[in-house]
């Protein structure tokens, strides 16, 4: 009970193999039936702390633990309204994970958490003040595979008036969607990452209680005509404020 409260503890510390072991008990619980104890007590500050600094060679498999657990978390839709409402630490883990350019799953993770998180509505306003726009967008130039896709489908879950001042590069990212070839991040049962950069001694994925497939939302055939639809009222809602 309350094992996070330990957890966070420990990710102060500056031994880099101790917060490579933390990011992985993190991640396991993450997936397990603790999962909403872990986020409930604070798991969020916790994921700050560990990659708040530099760890040497541990650095990429603890940026690669914290993404993969955030991301199991944001994915469920029980937890999800916990995580996109924070008001501590998320922007800043997810600052860092978006730029952490040594790895493109760590940034492609981020771009699927900001996706889950923007997708809860009650939180868009929030996370819009906090400055999650000008991340995604930034994100959205990332070499990475896919990565962009993401990014439109995020800004395609905002309403037109909150993308009414967009730019050329704004609308780059979301005619992205236009092209998109793989969905699978929509749908949290298809989320098998690569553990092979957990701390050893750890126990098997298998041992959890996986992703929550009734409530996913692959959102396959609505996207194309979504793009046009908002390119084309975001574009007239600021054509005729700049006519005033």
């Amino acid at each position: 009970e309350h094992a996070i409260l330990s957890l966070v503890k420990l990710a102060h510390l500056e031994d880099a193999q101790l917060k490579h072991d933390v990011s992985t008990t993190i991640c396991n619980l993450a997936t397990c039936k603790f999962a909403t104890d872990i986020v409930q007590d604070g798991v969020i500050e916790a994921f700050f702390w560990l990659i708040l600094q530099d760890a040497l060679a541990k650095t990429k498999p603890i940026f690669l633990e914290v993404s993969i657990a955030l991301r199991y978390i944001a994915q469920n839709p029980r937890l999800i309204k916990y995580v996109a409402t924070d008001e501590g630490r998320l922007i800043s883990v997810l600052t860092k994970l978006a730029k952490f350019d040594e790895s493109v799953e760590v940034q492609y993770n981020a771009a699927v958490i900001f996706y889950y998180c923007i997708k809860f509505k009650p939180a868009q306003d929030h996370l819009i003040r906090q400055g999650a726009l000008e991340i995604i967008i930034r994100l959205a130039q990332a070499e990475g595979e896919g990565i962009q896709d993401v990014c439109s489908a995020t800004l395609h879950e905002l309403p037109n008036d909150k993308l009414k001042d967009m730019d050329a590069t704004v609308l780059k990212v979301l005619m992205a969607l236009l092209t998109i070839e793989d969905a699978d991040f929509a749908n949290a049962d298809r989320f098998l990452p690569n553990r092979d950069h957990a701390a050893t001694g750890a126990w098997s994925q298998e041992e959890g209680d996986g992703q929550h497939s009734e409530e996913s939302d692959p959102h396959e055939a609505s996207w194309p005509p979504m793009v046009i639809d908002k390119t084309m009222r975001a574009f007239k809602a600021d054509t005729m404020d700049g006519e005033k």
